[in-house]
């Protein structure tokens, strides 16, 4: 129930942070990676399975532990790299078919 509310609300925060630009192409970008930078998921501890969005992971551990963790980083850059190339390509097909 948590997970479905918190996508929910990151649909639609990223949607107005989406509105704030004018042109199409800075709508799709933002509008992915702000997506995709709050609902990637990541371990919040090795040992148990729970799973928190990854960027409130790593400002917790930087801010609580004193250190920047991997285990919360790596996922995030992952999910940040496969998103610039999606919006990429959607701009792409956008461009030259439409």
């Amino acid at each position: 129930m948590f997970w479905t509310i918190y996508i929910l609300s990151s649909l639609v925060v990223s949607f107005f942070i989406s509105a704030v630009f004018k042109k199409e192409v800075l709508r799709i970008i933002t509008f992915f990676l702000t997506l995709v930078l709050l609902t990637t998921p990541a371990r919040v501890e090795i040992q148990y399975e729970t799973v928190g969005p990854a960027v409130f992971v790593f400002l917790f551990d930087l801010m609580f532990e004193g250190n920047i963790s991997e285990m919360s980083l790596r996922p995030l850059m992952l999910s940040l790299s496969l998103a610039l190339f999606i919006s990429g390509v959607t701009i792409f097909i956008k461009k030259r078919f439409f």
